[in-house]
């Protein structure tokens, strides 16, 4: 074999690889990961100030057939750090604490400081250009 064939062989082999990382990648990468979720959960607990993550899991994931929207399923044990007893405020407005997930998710009171709870749900995302939009309002 000629010393210009084994070159082009070398540099047609090296594109071959190169490609095929970069499409590896991109399906590993193409989808909020459970590490996002966790953080967006976090984010939600952090502003509301009533619980902390203690674990999560990401369960399972759905992406929706035109690729826009995630809904990243889910478990996590939260912590209580205060006492959130009521769903209503003494005003009668709903007191949507925690989850901050969707409207109609499970509603986790919480009777005493310390006491742990499991949660089993959804978090959903939107795709932009930048990527994935989750519920807190941060692109990830």
């Amino acid at each position: 074999m000629s010393q210009t064939i084994r070159s082009r062989f070398g540099i047609y082999i090296t594109s071959l690889a190169g490609a095929s990382l970069i499409l590896l990648s991109a399906c590993s990468w193409g989808v909020p990961s459970e590490s996002v979720g966790r953080k967006v959960l976090e984010n939600a607990a952090a502003k509301e100030g009533v619980y902390r993550v203690n674990s999560f899991t990401k369960t399972n994931g759905v992406l929706d057939p035109s690729g826009t929207t995630y809904q990243l399923e889910f478990e996590a044990e939260v912590e209580c750090k205060k006492v959130n007893r009521e769903p209503y405020s003494s005003s009668g407005v709903f007191n949507y604490t925690f989850p901050l997930i969707e409207p109609g998710s499970l509603y986790v009171s919480c009777e005493e400081v310390g006491k742990k709870q499991r949660l089993k749900d959804v978090l959903r995302f939107q795709k932009t250009e930048k990527g994935w939009r989750g519920r807190d309002g941060e692109v990830y």
